[in-house]
């Protein structure tokens, strides 16, 4: 049944659908693990930091010995409640 509109180039062809299915659902997850990450990043103490600065540590090994630790919860929950 044609309702007098011609056919959408990107949703016409399987594999474009099933793509912009897959980028709606991923932009509309997008926002809560935002959130999620925010606030896991607020909630580390800036003294970590400051501490590590000090005995001089790089932002890479700031990163990878404050930052990433205390977001794998985030990660976990993020990753299961998809």
């Amino acid at each position: 049944v044609k309702l007098g509109l011609d056919s959408v180039g990107w949703l016409s062809t399987d594999a474009l659908a099933k793509v912009s299915v897959i980028v709606v659902g991923v932009w509309a997850a997008t926002g809560w693990h935002a959130v999620l990450y925010t606030a896991y990043l607020q909630s580390i103490p800036a003294e970590y930091y400051e501490v590590a600065k000090i005995d001089g540590a790089t932002s890479r090994q700031q990163f990878f010995g404050i930052t990433l630790p205390l977001l794998t919860p985030a990660m976990v929950i993020s990753t299961f409640l998809l």
